[in-house]
């Protein structure tokens, strides 16, 4: 490292998993002592001042912008609902706030494509299907785009061919898609993901992810088994449009959701979620579920609960949500 620059030598090989894991990390130091100064008036010590100096510093190295925002935004919101005393008000100032996200996201979409941002994320994993011949030519890439603006996928499927190459995530993707039920102003539920995963620049790596993902109906229920990665990375062929010193690279789906699907399938995860909100709803634990609502927004677009330390962060998190009250902690 030869500059300060949060981009040189970025690598956190032998002190954390990765840079995403460790700027939550401290992004999560940050907002803890913001609680307990804030929330609770409680005193923090003038040497805590001065260690917060290198856990900023070690944030900003970590160039992990999504904890630095999710970590702003959080602070932003926990000053606004603390000055907003009356609940009335605070009603009254969520529902604002949600009225203007609302109108926000419908000038966006009303001042982009909406056909190219729902569809963005089946055509980035149809470009790593290996449809056709000569995958990665340009001229491969016309027809898949043809495709895709004729909304015109089930076709590309109707040969043996492309149809063994396809994942079955992939397969039912393109179903949920291209069917005839729509319910009027609300959205198709795989063009909402296409759009979300392009306001989060996450819509190559789970291009990617919907290539690879391949599972049989027994683990596209139940899953494959934590930490089972092998036949996700290694059973299904596909084609990577990138250098060829990245094709053996480890493509993991850049979303810790993602890998519970693949570890619990779809019931494991909608019951671990249902669980984990059920607690938050229902805690008096206001310091740890804004820690754990931090943690969760990042977690969506990184992979850090393959990694020990996040993991354990985020199950102490819970368990302190629905074990712990409030008063007892401070007291400890």
């Amino acid at each position: 490292m030869k500059t300060l620059e949060s981009i040189d030598g970025n690598t956190w090989r032998g002190f954390s998993a990765s840079a995403e894991s460790i700027g939550e990390f401290y992004g999560f130091i940050i907002l803890f002592l913001f609680l307990i100064f804030f929330l609770k008036q409680k005193q923090i010590k003038p040497q805590y001042i001065i260690l917060l100096i290198p856990i900023i510093f070690g944030l900003y190295k970590s160039n992990n912008f999504a904890s630095f925002l999710s970590l702003i935004l959080s602070i932003l919101l926990i000053l606004t609902h603390k000055y907003l005393s009356n609940k009335g008000k605070q009603k009254s100032f969520f529902l604002l706030i949600g009225m203007l996200f609302l109108i926000l996201v419908s000038l966006f979409l009303f001042n982009s494509d909406y056909e190219y941002l729902s569809s963005e994320l089946l055509f980035e994993s149809t470009l790593h299907q290996g449809f056709y011949e000569n995958p990665g030519t340009y001229e491969n890439f016309k027809i898949i785009e043809k495709k895709m603006v004729e909304r015109d996928l089930n076709t590309i499927l109707l040969t043996d061919d492309n149809f063994s190459k396809a994942s079955t995530s992939y397969r039912f993707l393109v179903d949920l898609f291209t069917n005839n039920f729509n319910i009027p102003l609300i959205p198709n539920l795989v063009g909402l993901i296409s759009v979300i995963s392009l306001l989060i620049n996450r819509t190559e790596m789970w291009g990617i992810f919907l290539a690879k993902f391949d599972p049989n109906n027994f683990e596209a229920l139940f899953g494959s088994g934590p930490q089972q990665l092998n036949e996700y990375l290694y059973g299904e062929k596909i084609y990577l449009d990138v250098p060829d010193y990245k094709i053996n690279s480890l493509y993991l789906p850049h979303s810790s959701f993602l890998d519970f699907v693949i570890f619990f399938g779809s019931i494991g995860t909608v019951l671990t979620l249902i669980f984990v909100f059920y607690e938050l709803y229902k805690s008096e634990n206001k310091l740890f579920v804004y820690l754990t609502i931090y943690l969760f927004i990042n977690f969506l677009k990184s992979d850090s609960i393959l990694y020990v330390n996040s993991f354990i962060l985020m199950v102490v998190c819970v368990a302190l949500v629905s074990k712990i009250k409030e008063e007892n902690f401070y007291e400890r």
